[in-house]
Order: C-alpha cells, then structure tokens, then sequence
C-alpha cells in the first residue's frame, strides 16, 4: 500500500512508462525522443497513499496498445482513499469484460474500491 503516508501528500516515484530511462520505450518518433509521462526526467510525481495500477499491472502502458494506460496516465501507479478492498465487479483485474480491453466501471481500472 501506499508507503504509509499522510493523505495528499506526494511522492517522487520511478516512471513506469519508460521504466526511468527518460526515453520513449517505443522509440516514436525517434529512438532519442523524450518520454511522455516524466518528459525525460524518468521520475514522476504521484499522491499518497499509492498503489499499482490493475489495469496495466503497474506497466503504464496500455494493455495490448502502445500507448500510454488510460488509468494512471502511464505513472503505473493510482491514488487510492483508503481502506479499501478488491473490487467486487472486477475481482481486481481493473479489466471490465469486454472485447476491447476497456477499464472496469466501477473501481475506474484501480482494482479497488473505497469502503
């Protein structure tokens, strides 16, 4: 859980999206382009208390696209109220059932919900 902090605090953690390499992983439009998410800083601010994000699995990047997670917006980690538990609609996955991997509507792709 989120480093065990004061609510509305922050935190400097590694970018997911580039995994702190400061470069785009896909190298668009160029192999020395910056990343989108930390702008090359290969860190990014995020709000306590934190955890990974279900629906890229703390990745950043959107599952099967490459493009950045529509969830955490590519830092591979949310905010989350706490306490919390696992999302009863979607067991935790942060997937919704669907074709088009879409995030779950009731938890917003966090995998948990607040009690």
């Amino acid at each position: 859980m989120g480093q065990n902090a004061a609510p509305g605090k922050w935190a400097w953690v590694e970018c997911a999206y580039c995994r702190g390499h400061g470069k785009d992983p896909f190298g668009v439009p160029s192999p020395k382009s910056k990343c989108c998410v930390c702008g090359g800083k290969a860190i990014v601010r995020v709000r306590e208390p934190y955890i990974p994000c279900a629906f890229c699995q703390g990745t950043g990047i959107h599952p099967n696209r490459r493009l950045t997670c529509t969830v955490c917006k590519g830092k591979g980690m949310v905010h989350t109220r706490e306490p919390v538990q696992t999302c009863p609609a979607c067991g935790g996955t942060g997937r919704a059932e669907s074709e088009y991997d879409l995030p779950c509507t009731t938890c917003g792709g966090k995998g948990t919900v607040s009690l």
